[in-house]
């Protein structure tokens, strides 16, 4: 009965722990495009000069 409570319980966790590690993911990802934009257009800008 109590290991069927705790998994549960690491289970809630478990979402609850994934949703923010999701954001975060999703976070860090957007910034690293937006970085990567960024360069690209700095690169494009020194092959023109």
């Amino acid at each position: 009965m109590f290991k069927k409570n705790s998994y549960k319980l690491y289970e809630k966790i478990d979402k609850s722990c994934r949703k923010i590690f999701l954001k975060h993911l999703t976070f860090f990802e957007n910034f690293r495009y937006s970085s990567l934009k960024s360069n690209k257009k700095l690169s494009a800008s020194l092959t023109l000069a």
